[in-house]
């Protein structure tokens, strides 16, 4: 867990290198220099998002997740980051029990948060898109979920800090013994006889390490296993999920282009009937109609030319062409319905692929450091930290992906 950890096998450190207040080696003070800048990025960024999002009036659920995450973000970027940071430069040395449980705690606290609210975004961005009608999650439940993972994240890391401490069990077999008293009955009466075993006694070591005195190595094993898992599989979870909303958008897409297909067919044979036969006539190429405005208080008419085609004729207006809509707000005068369901399932779509470049984050942040947690890779420090790049970039993700979030800013700004 440590990366400066000198009472590991992997790491050979001298006793003055183990101590605070000796020079750092590069690769720490790399680290920390790092952790300054995602501190003081992921600090102002994610309290950006907070306060814009505190300000929305909208009932999404994607914005109180959003919310959360952020909220959760903040708690890392001025919490856990500056936290962390220090722990590396007093080589994780620190003077009482409670701080090293509480880092611990809130180390192994936030992570697993973070993959159980990427799983919660993916299913309601699934529920959004593939089963819109459903309406399984509002705001309010929305908040009952993250509050339950929070609870449960909290679980997490109580079982996780459990297994640290600045104290250790001495070896028993340097000769520590107690004395116990074992009674042996006779037929003269009871002999009393003193017994020497060997007990384990606390050491007090200054460093915060496993397996502590609560637990031992084998509970820690078992534990870091499954703590493990929490990483795998919101992955697998999230990465089908996605997957499945993929699916549901390009063929919901190619049906749509079927669907405007069979239109064009049907509108190109309604073009391609021959005229009737009648007499030639000098009829100019344009020819001017008029036609009443369907508003009663409208007294100017519309003056349209219709152009003669070879297969027919295409009424194109040519007089006031500012004044005609676009193509889309007449979609909405034709069928308003059916143009705001189209506008939310293209919203959706949006803030879906904007969620799943978050989760890709995650995934890309988090895979070295969990690789080499479970000891499958050589440790590097400064990759193993670089996982807090996670909690600075989502910001950044919606500044890019977001106009509304950009506009927002904006009004901020002025």
């Amino acid at each position: 867990m440590n990366g400066t950890d000198c009472h590991t096998e992997q790491t050979d450190c001298s006793a003055e290198e183990g101590l605070p207040g000796f020079p750092l080696n590069t690769s720490d003070l790399i680290v920390i220099g790092m952790l300054a800048v995602f501190s003081v990025i992921g600090i102002i960024g994610n309290g950006i998002v907070i306060f814009v999002y505190t300000k929305k009036k909208d009932k999404l659920t994607s914005s109180v997740f959003i919310l959360g995450l952020a909220v959760y973000d903040f708690l890392t970027c001025s919490v856990i980051i500056p936290y962390t940071a220090c722990m590396i430069y007093l080589r994780f040395m620190i003077l009482y029990d409670a701080l090293c449980k509480m880092y611990i705690f809130l180390l192994t606290f936030s992570v697993p948060l973070s993959a159980f609210l990427m799983v919660v975004i993916a299913v309601d961005r699934y529920l959004c898109i593939c089963h819109p009608f459903l309406h399984l999650l509002n705001r309010t439940r929305a908040r009952t979920v993250i509050g339950l993972l929070t609870v449960f994240a909290c679980v997490l890391g109580t079982l996780s800090c459990i297994s640290y401490s600045v104290y250790m069990y001495a070896d028993s077999s340097l000769g520590d013994f107690s004395d116990s008293t074992e009674e042996r009955h006779s037929k003269d009466g009871i002999i009393h006889q003193t017994i020497s075993t060997p007990y384990q006694q606390q050491e007090y070591t200054s460093q915060c390490n496993y397996p502590g005195t609560i637990v031992g190595m084998a509970y820690l094993i078992t534990w870091q296993k499954i703590y493990s898992s929490f990483y795998l599989i919101p992955l697998i979870i999230v990465l089908l999920l996605y997957t499945m909303i993929y699916y549901s958008v390009t063929r919901r897409r190619s049906n749509r282009r079927k669907q405007k297909a069979m239109n064009n067919i049907s509108l190109q044979t309604f073009l391609k009937e021959p005229p009737k036969q009648n007499a030639p006539s000098q009829t100019p190429p344009f020819t001017a109609l008029s036609a009443n405005d369907n508003n009663k208080n409208a007294k100017e008419q519309k003056i349209l030319q219709v152009e003669k085609v070879e297969n027919g004729v295409s009424p194109r207006p040519v007089e006031n062409a500012d004044e005609t809509l676009p193509v889309q707000q007449q979609q909405a005068h034709k069928n308003p319905h059916h143009y705001i369901k189209v506008q939310d399932t293209i919203a959706n779509i949006k803030t879906a692929f904007m969620l799943f470049i978050v989760a890709v984050v995650f995934i890309i942040a988090f895979f070295p450091t969990w690789l080499m947690a479970l000891g499958a890779v050589t440790h590097n420090n400064i990759v193993f930290y670089m996982y807090f790049v996670y909690n600075v970039t989502n910001p950044i993700i919606y500044a890019f992906m977001n106009p509304t979030f950009r506009r927002d800013i904006k009004k901020i700004c002025h």
